[in-house]
């Protein structure tokens, strides 16, 4: 009994003594990266050159893989008899027993494309042995690959120029726009936008060659991107052409802007120069109009006739579109009959009714006149045997803004006296 127990702890002892005098020299001899440099989005091929130097064995021999944060684990390429496991950026690539000699492995990832956008760099992976069985010589255990990354650098640029500024009311603005690639490489993907509040509506685009836009109905909003693929160093010329639409922007004057931009993929060395927004006056034609209004005679007679005589002048500075003359009265005379001048329109009512009446012409010009003359009959049925006094009210309007509408209305009152008071000689 005494024999089998020493026995037993005599062959373990041997097995634990051999299994620690067992060592491998594992060494990862080289790496080797292609292309160095690389462009963002491109793959890397590393292609690792794993030695096992002995004297033994190496269990579960193989390699350990760290890829930088910005590779992408595409696939790899494994000697015979080693099995990869991958777990984002990290790997391995082992054997339940790497016998002496040289293998090699080869791994492939991509470099993250987004870094297209920013200045040169490079990434880093790490590359060492795996394994359970003691590595005498730990010094060459370990390989950094260091790869260089070239983004394309490039310089957009925008400018704008608008034409006409200040614009009128239905109006074309044309913008002329220039995008500038500077380089010194290819700008990949490049865009030209246009973006606008509602304010304006899209007629036309004329882009520079090799950009194709976003279609576009006329009368939309000329919000919008144009697209090349790839755009060498140069100057790219666009033309847009947009309507100032009164029925949008109304009578008064203000101002209209559309915002515009250049992008693309590639790292842009000075953004500060990639938009402008370019701003355009609008201004609406101004006519001063005024009224003035003489009544004759005064005092009337009741039950006669009297004359209005209506001027309406429009002193500028420009022309006033449908300059009307209005007037309203309460029903205290009667209409009788209107004097106008040629190419003026009137809405009258029918004699012997309330002299509310409308007159307009197409265009006055700054600095003229309009006049008319309104023939009203004072009656005892309305303002009983004793008269009064009777009121008219007058106007003056057009279609565009009026910078002082403070001259624009005149109220006119007339005394009636009876017929007694005339011929006992009051007037």
């Amino acid at each position: 009994m005494a024999c089998r127990l020493f026995c037993v702890l005599m062959l373990a002892m041997t097995l634990v003594t051999q299994a620690f005098a067992q060592s491998a020299d594992q060494e990862v001899v080289s790496v080797v990266d292609s292309p160095d440099p690389v462009i963002p989005g491109q793959n890397i091929t590393y292609t690792i050159t794993l030695r096992n130097n002995g004297p033994n064995p190496a269990v579960n021999g193989g390699l350990n893989v760290n890829l930088s944060n910005n590779l992408t684990h595409l696939s790899n390429t494994p000697p015979p008899g080693f099995t990869c496991f991958v777990a984002g950026a990290n790997m391995t690539c082992n054997t339940p027993s790497f016998a002496v000699g040289t293998v090699q492995i080869v791994i492939v990832a991509r470099l993250e494309p987004a870094l297209v956008n920013f200045p040169d760099g490079s990434v880093t992976s790490v590359f060492f042995p795996s394994g359970t069985t003691v590595d005498p010589v730990p010094g060459n255990n370990q390989q950094s690959s260091i790869t260089q990354w070239d983004s394309p650098q490039i310089d957009l640029s925008i400018a704008v120029t608008d034409t006409p500024d200040p614009v009128g009311p239905d109006q074309n603005i044309v913008y002329s726009i220039t995008v500038n690639q500077a380089g010194p490489n290819n700008a990949q993907n490049v865009n030209m936008n246009t973006f606008n509040n509602g304010s304006l509506r899209f007629q036309s685009i004329n882009p520079a060659p090799g950009f194709s836009c976003t279609p576009l109905a006329v009368g939309a909003t000329p919000t919008l991107t144009c697209n090349a693929a790839t755009v060498p160093p140069g100057t790219y010329a666009f033309t847009l052409t947009v309507l100032a639409d009164d029925a949008i922007l109304g009578p008064s004057d203000g101002s209209v802007a559309i915002a515009f931009s250049a992008g693309g993929t590639g790292n842009d060395t000075n953004q500060a120069n990639n938009q402008e927004t370019e701003d355009t006056i609008y201004r609406t034609p101004d006519a001063d109009l005024s009224i003035a209004v003489d009544d004759l005679p005064d005092p009337a007679q009741l039950g006669s006739d009297f004359t209005y005589l209506v001027t309406m002048h429009n002193h500028g500075p420009d022309a006033a579109t449908n300059a009307t003359i209005n007037s309203f009265n309460n029903g205290s005379l009667r209409y009788q009959s209107i004097e106008t001048p040629m190419g003026s329109t009137c809405t009258l009512p029918a004699v012997g009714a309330a002299p509310t009446i409308s007159c307009r012409v197409s265009s006055l010009a700054s600095g003229s006149d309009m006049a008319v003359i309104v023939t009203v009959r004072t009656d005892e049925a309305l303002l009983g045997p004793n008269g009064g006094t009777v009121s008219t009210v007058f106007s003056a309007g057009s279609a565009i803004q009026d910078p002082d509408g403070l001259d624009n209305s005149e109220t006119e009152n007339t005394v009636v006296q009876s017929s007694l008071l005339f011929r006992n000689g009051f007037e």
